[in-house]
């Protein structure tokens, strides 16, 4: 069965074709070459994702040994990816999804309604046997928390292992991480903690 990709198809249609154009304008600003340096080492230039937002700009690094997925990613339904350095896409052994919404009417969103929808397209997807969890939070570099939910199915192995959620100003970010019936469920939480850890909020100092 294919992994559960989130969605924030849950508002008018208004909303859901801005947000599907901010996903193209993700991906077209991604492959243009705005991408943050790293100072260390030049190889990793490639792999740090930058997202200009409203108030704050975003960097997410990869964790170790892993590189940055755009092209294969965007059109599989994500912004882009995560996967193991010496892996292909379509075979990757873990994947963390990464997808970065704009929301235009603030006053009509509700991260908390996001997560019960999506929880609840997770039980139709998986069906009833799905255990959803809210875990301890995550954090990222600054501190700040992510929403996050564990997935587990004792009946059948499932490819969704967690999903974190992040909302600041008109900005939403979702990390879904995804593994093969081969990789070991505790080692792809501990990468994907890592990553979050990564993943940097600056305020903007000469807005436009």
């Amino acid at each position: 069965m294919a992994p559960y990709k989130s969605s924030l198809k849950i508002y008018n249609a208004d909303i859901n074709i801005m947000q599907f154009f901010i996903v193209i304008v993700m991906f077209l600003t991604l492959l243009s070459g705005k991408v943050i340096a790293d100072d260390n080492t030049s190889a990793m230039n490639d792999n740090i994702a930058f997202y200009e937002g409203e108030n704050h700009n975003y960097i997410i690094r990869p964790p170790d040994n892993f590189k940055m997925i755009t092209d294969e990613a965007f059109g599989d339904g994500y912004s882009f990816a995560f996967i193991p350095d010496s892996e292909d896409y379509d075979s990757a052994s873990m994947i963390i999804g990464v997808n970065i919404y704009q929301i235009t009417k603030k006053k009509n969103f509700d991260i908390e309604q996001l997560i019960e929808n999506d929880t609840t397209s997770l039980r139709k997807h998986y069906g009833k046997n799905l255990s959803i969890s809210n875990v301890a939070p995550l954090y990222n570099q600054n501190g700040d928390r992510l929403k996050t939910i564990y997935l587990n199915d004792t009946n059948q192995l499932i490819s969704n292992v967690m999903m974190a959620y992040y909302h600041n100003d008109n900005e939403v970010f979702i990390f879904d991480l995804n593994i093969s019936t081969s990789f070991p469920r505790f080692l792809a939480e501990k990468i994907f903690t890592a990553c979050l850890k990564h993943f940097k909020i600056q305020v903007k100092i000469n807005k436009k």
